[in-house]
């Protein structure tokens, strides 16, 4: 990915803080999502992989400054004892934001999402005017 001068106080900033929490050896707990693009002639497809995605929290999908935003939940509930009355429940959430450029401008109105298991599969058509 070329780098471009404007984005390197930012660059650093991220830098410093990931230094920051390794030296506080907190547990960084999480989901790791994972993001690939690729793209062909008439169109761009991004497979996102979101371990642990908790079914009650909607999926927001978006293409904004030619880049693909998806926000949503991942987490777990235990339950132990009787269904409607358990004597333990327990549940953990997290949220996410996935920011990640795209190769090509796109028309976003004509996005298509699908969502098999923990993966999202986002294909969008390319511009006209950019194949």
């Amino acid at each position: 990915m070329k780098e471009h001068p404007v984005f390197w106080p930012f660059d650093r900033f991220w830098t410093e803080v990931e230094q920051l929490i390794r030296r506080s050896r907190m547990p960084l707990q999480g989901p790791m999502i994972g993001v690939r693009v690729t793209e062909t002639d008439r169109e761009v497809i991004a497979v996102v992989e979101i371990p642990g995605l908790y079914r009650r929290h909607d999926l927001d999908v978006r293409v904004a400054e030619n880049r693909l935003m998806v926000r949503g939940g991942t987490g777990s509930e235990t339950r132990k004892g009787g269904e409607s009355r358990p004597s333990l429940l327990q549940r953990s959430e997290t949220y996410f934001f996935v920011a990640h450029p795209l190769p090509a401008p796109v028309d976003a109105s004509r996005m298509k999402t699908e969502l098999k298991e923990n993966t999202l599969i986002v294909r969008i058509p390319k511009r006209k005017n950019a194949y």
